[in-house]
């Protein structure tokens, strides 16, 4: 059962011996259902049948007042619920969607005597608290509950640690994503200034990776260096027989 039913003993007598139970009662002879709507628990129609509450003793029963008063809180952990009304473990038999009151009951025996002996003749006072009223269900209606009741339980460790890698992978798959957006944005720049390159310039560029381009001249202008290079090769060959020229005549 969860959350975990607690209760604080006090005022009891030392050497005494005491017992305490709780069985759970249905408050009214109602279903109910979860409005999401309203936020809030409708009656949907008359209550099914009720069974006799069965009684769970808790574990250190009987036990000496002293006893009692020295935990600072009685903890009915080990209570289970269940619908199977062919129920055979001893778990506390109650309607799916239906409101139950808690009932806590102080037994006092009259002797350290064995327990459940005289038991009909034990002094008994029952204990309600409203605020501990709760509805049955099978299946949680607020996720919130289902996350305290995940973080609370010591055995849920796996459901933790798959919390937690769930989180880290989204966590991951957001930095990826921002750093595709990053390189998409990127090479969007780089294909803008290729492209107005081409547009500002006689040259052609053929674009490669990452924005590299190769310069290629048209054929006109491959005639006129080339004619540049000739006029050029000319000039030098003259220079160069002028030159021989003069050191023949020296």
């Amino acid at each position: 059962m969860f959350p975990t039913l607690q209760v604080a003993v006090v005022r009891l007598e030392r050497n005494v011996s005491y017992s305490l139970m709780i069985d759970f009662q249905c408050t009214d002879r109602k279903r109910y259902r979860y409005s999401f709507h309203q936020s809030n628990w409708v009656v949907a129609g008359p209550g099914e049948a009720e069974f006799p509450a069965r009684m769970h003793v808790h574990p250190d029963s009987p036990a000496s007042g002293e006893h009692w008063m020295r935990l600072q809180m009685v903890s009915f952990d080990k209570v289970k619920l269940t619908n199977n009304l062919l129920d055979q473990n001893g778990h506390a038999i109650v309607n799916s969607m239906h409101r139950y009151q808690p009932r806590f009951h102080l037994v006092v025996h009259p002797s350290p005597a064995k327990f459940n002996a005289h038991l009909n003749v034990c002094k008994r006072r029952t204990f309600a608290f409203p605020e501990t009223a709760f509805m049955a269900v099978t299946a949680y209606q607020n996720h919130r509950i289902t996350e305290l009741k995940i973080e609370s339980n010591p055995f849920a460790k796996g459901f933790r640690e798959c919390d937690l890698l769930f989180n880290a992978n989204n966590a991951e798959i957001v930095r990826l994503t921002d750093q595709t957006k990053a390189s998409n944005a990127t090479n969007a720049a780089l294909q803008w200034l290729l492209q107005l390159r081409c547009s500002t310039s006689f040259a052609l560029i053929e674009p490669e990776e990452f924005g590299m381009g190769v310069e290629r001249t048209t054929a006109s202008e491959q005639g006129k260096q080339s004619g540049k290079k000739d006029e050029e090769n000319e000039n030098s060959s003259v220079e160069f027989e002028d030159y021989c020229g003069s050191v023949r005549r020296e």
